[in-house]
């Protein structure tokens, strides 16, 4: 009797755990009890969505015709490839806020730039609950989500009315996805979505040192775009390269000559600048002896003679926080409210702490004591180069004077050589110093390619006399170089 009893209640207990398996089984996810989601992952009667990373993810199977899931930050970027061939006019794509503060942004940018019809629903429920209900990085409020948004479709409907004509000759600028970056701050920043002054901004452009103009014109023309509004086209700058909208600084070669020049003296002094100006003077002598018609090498040595003697090191940076009116030091005071505290990292070489890849360690210092630093240290500008330069002893400095002196031994030796033949291999001498970029170990392998190039350059330049010799006697072929650490 006993036996049996159990038998059963064994077999109850088996058919239970059956039951509660498949009841488990069969039991799916559905949104939490208030939250948006169960609303806002609906669609209109024969419309389809794109899935995405977060709880909407769920939404695939609860009926809603909602499919195609995709890594974090790629939502509606697989209907880019799609859209062109498929009959299917539109498509829904679900992203959650959490996932547009993290990247989902940047696939709004790129079917924006794709041109393709697609509608995003920006999920916001301010949490993310998947992964244990964090709060969303950020925090973006709904407002600023929609201020972000309006100006990034905006503005590249607005690129296309404003863009200058395509010819080479009416338009030797083209687009790059810098350019067009810098083009979107300029259209959000004149859309007042950004809570920074148009100074800042600009010297923001500048600080950065890459192609300042180019940049600073790509931003002014997102500033005529947003306000270009609806005018179809028709304002002024549809016709004008995006220069016309800076003041007119370089767009001749005298032009450019001119304001490196000019740049130049501020940058160390005035004698710095006259040698600048004699050696192009002289290589545009050569050019217009042996082609009249030409300024290619005239432009090449403006350009990279000026990229040796500007070199951005320890008394330029120092000069660029103190200088434009009152320094950075009271830009900052101008821009932030109530009690704040700055802190500048440098990384002194003479100091000799390296990190595990062999590089100088950073030190910090406060504002109070950087500040005073930094305007002594401009103020000593003019001693760079010479027996009292602190830092000319430093494998950098060192390295940079190495390229100088030889860029201006070789166009010494090259103005009375330079013919028709060798003007080719001239030019590409003249140029070598725009490869030259970065700093330390990353200056001196781009130094290294630029002179082994330059020994190659200079058998065919060189070789009918040798070298040549310059004041300091004759220049070697191939010249030991400092590492840089």
């Amino acid at each position: 009797m006993n036996g049996a009893y159990l038998a059963e209640v064994r077999a109850a207990r088996h058919a239970l755990a059956d039951a509660q398996l498949d009841a488990k089984e069969a039991r799916l996810a559905v949104y939490c009890p208030g939250c948006p989601h169960n609303i806002s992952t609906r669609l209109p009667t024969g419309a389809r969505a794109g899935a995405g990373i977060g709880c909407h993810y769920m939404a695939q199977w609860m009926g809603r015709n909602t499919h195609l899931p995709t890594h974090m930050g790629a939502e509606g970027a697989n209907w880019i490839g799609q859209a062109p061939f498929t009959d299917e006019p539109h498509l829904f794509v679900n992203l959650g806020d959490g996932t547009y503060f993290h990247s989902g942004l940047l696939a709004i940018r790129a079917a924006v730039a794709a041109g393709v019809h697609v509608t995003y629903k920006i999920l916001a429920n301010d949490a993310v609950a998947m992964t244990g209900g964090q709060p969303v990085d950020g925090a973006l409020a709904v407002a600023d989500i929609v201020t972000q948004v309006r100006a990034m479709c905006a503005c590249p409907k607005r690129t296309r009315r404003t863009r200058p004509p395509a010819s080479p000759r009416a338009r030797p600028w083209r687009w790059t996805p810098t350019r067009a970056n810098v083009f979107l701050l300029g259209c959000a920043f004149q859309s007042g979505a950004l809570p920074v002054t148009l100074e800042a901004l600009e010297k923001a452009i500048e600080l950065n040192g890459v192609e300042v103009a180019d940049n600073l014109a790509a931003f002014h023309l997102g500033r005529a775009a947003a306000l270009d509004g609806d005018a179809g086209g028709e304002h002024e700058s549809a016709n004008a390269p995006p220069q016309a909208m800076l003041p007119q600084v370089s767009r001749t070669l005298d032009e450019r000559i001119a304001y490196r020049r000019s740049f130049l003296a501020a940058y160390q002094d005035e004698a710095l600048a006259g040698k600048y100006e004699a050696l192009v003077r002289r290589a545009r002598a050569a050019e217009q002896r042996v082609r009249p018609a030409s300024t290619a090498l005239t432009d090449a040595v403006a350009d990279g003679y000026f990229r040796l003697l500007a070199v951005k090191d320890e008394y330029e940076v120092a000069r660029l926080f103190v200088s434009g009116g009152a320094g950075f030091d009271r830009h900052l005071a101008t821009h932030f409210a109530g009690r704040w505290r700055a802190t500048y990292h440098f990384a002194p070489s003479w100091i000799g702490r390296k990190d595990a890849r062999g590089r100088t360690r950073k030190i910090a210092l406060p504002g109070w004591l950087a500040h005073p630093a930094l305007r002594v240290l401009a103020s000593l500008r003019t001693l760079r180069g010479g027996p009292f330069d602190v830092f000319r002893h430093t494998a950098e400095r060192k390295l940079e004077r190495s390229l100088l002196a030889r860029f201006e031994a070789d166009l010494r030796e090259l103005g009375p050589r330079l013919t028709d033949a060798n003007f080719d291999h001239a030019l590409a001498l003249a140029r070598l110093p725009a490869g030259v970029k970065g700093f330390g170990p990353v200056k001196e392998a781009a130094a290294r390619a630029a002179l082994l190039r330059r020994d190659q350059l200079a058998v065919r330049l060189f070789a009918d006399e040798g070298e040549g010799e310059d004041a300091a006697g004759a220049v070697p072929t191939r010249q030991r170089l400092p590492t840089a650490a």
